[in-house]
């Protein structure tokens, strides 16, 4: 009962800021997209408890390696590091200058959804690669697909399976 923050971390694209999951994709891999975590959270926190509660959302792969480079963690000290997190997909934190580093304006600040590259298409627009928008993508040959789709915790289970199968 003396809670005095909530942290979330979300397996998926995420307006850290304003707490909105889902976005600026839904997340292929949970029902979101553009949905007020954070607020719906608080609002349901204080109906329940009484008490207004700070909800803070943040990305998995962000929170990784924050949590590496602490004290504790086993990248603690270093200035520039990398935590990658192979799940139900592939997500990733950047740790720059001993900041998290979350990307550039171009690529919609989405650097640790890694297993969605954006990709530059012969028109010269960007566009996420994923398992949502597979075979989308002209300028992918036959076969090609995203980090996601070769290495994600439920895509390897199936690879496995079906070496194990033929041995």
């Amino acid at each position: 009962r003396n809670i005095g923050k909530i942290g979330i971390a979300f397996a998926g694209p995420v307006n850290m800021e304003a707490g909105i999951a889902g976005i600026p994709f839904k997340a292929p891999n949970l029902p979101f997209e553009n949905y007020p975590l954070k607020r719906l959270l608080e609002e349901r926190i204080e109906a329940q408890y009484g008490k207004k509660i700070e909800v803070k959302i943040i990305h998995d792969g962000a929170a990784a390696a924050l949590g590496e480079v602490s004290p504790k963690g086993t990248l603690a000290g270093e200035n520039n590091a990398m935590a990658i997190i192979i799940g139900t997909g592939i997500g990733a934190g950047v740790i720059k200058a001993g900041q998290y580093y979350p990307g550039t304006e171009e690529v919609g600040r989405l650097i640790g959804e890694m297993g969605h590259h954006l990709v530059r298409g012969v028109d010269g627009k960007y566009r996420y690669v994923g398992f949502e928008t597979k075979g989308a993508h002209p300028e992918l040959k036959e076969g090609e697909a995203d980090l996601e789709d070769r290495l994600s915790g439920p895509n390897l289970a199936v690879r496995f399976a079906g070496i194990k199968e033929k041995n």
